[in-house]
């Protein structure tokens, strides 16, 4: 890969949970943990279900980025104001060089 095709920048934020002064409930909330530089590619194929007279549609993305130990799924994307749930990740070409993050918008 080309560090070129590395042109989008994207922060990886993990999700802490702390407990509410004033109401004692667990809450989550979201913290940046990096901010790396990503190759987007969009999918081509989604996919629109109906779920309790809802219509959802799913819009997946792929980020390639540098090799990083610390990113799991159940940490997110934060890119251009829009964030993405980390659904699979995959190392390419092995050799600890760099994950494709396979990510789905929320709405």
């Amino acid at each position: 890969m080309n560090a070129g095709d590395f042109d989008v920048r994207i922060t990886i934020q993990k999700a802490t949970n702390t407990v509410s002064s004033t109401t004692g409930a667990r809450v989550q909330s979201w913290s940046n943990y990096a901010t790396v530089w990503a190759k987007r590619f969009e999918q081509t194929s989604g996919s629109e279900v109906v779920n309790a007279d809802r219509r959802e549609n799913k819009q997946m993305y792929v980020f390639t980025i540098r090799y990083n130990s610390a990113v799991t799924a159940r940490d997110r994307i934060l890119h251009d104001s829009q964030y993405f749930n980390i659904i699979n990740i995959a190392q390419v070409r092995g050799r600890n060089m760099y994950l494709e993050l396979l990510a789905e918008l929320t709405q």
